[in-house]
């Protein structure tokens, strides 16, 4: 999913850092990496969050008209493509970890945007 925020000139490092912080907060391993107007964040998948998929977020933009997009992996996804075929050698164990893993991506995302709703408020009333 893909957002966009107009007229909130926010710090986006600072915006960029608490996405970071959100993440680890929730026991994944993340990295942060800077391309001009872009800060990348890539959250790596841990066995305990039961998510098999990275995730990108990429802010983008200026601090008065940015964006920010959760993109999540395809893994889960290609699993459940393959899983006719796959089924035969391993049953429904990927099925089921696919399964799991996408709504758990799914939750993952609706809490990401509520928090990151309430952090451009924060970060707006410090103006």
């Amino acid at each position: 999913m893909k957002d966009s925020w107009r007229g909130k000139n926010i710090d986006l490092l600072q915006l960029g850092n608490r996405i970071l912080q959100f993440f680890i907060s929730k026991g994944f391993k993340v990295v942060l990496k800077t391309k001009g107007d872009k800060q990348i964040i890539t959250v790596f998948p841990q066995q305990l969050n039961g998510i098999l998929d990275k995730i990108s977020v990429i802010i983008s933009g200026k601090p008065e008209d940015f964006t920010i997009e959760f993109v999540p992996g395809s893994l889960s996804r290609s699993l459940l493509l393959h899983i006719p075929f796959l089924s035969l050698f391993f049953g429904g164990y990927l099925l089921k970890k696919g399964l799991e893993s996408l709504e758990k991506i799914d939750a993952l995302e609706k809490e990401f945007w509520r928090y990151v709703d309430e952090t451009i408020w924060f970060l707006q009333s410090l103006n």
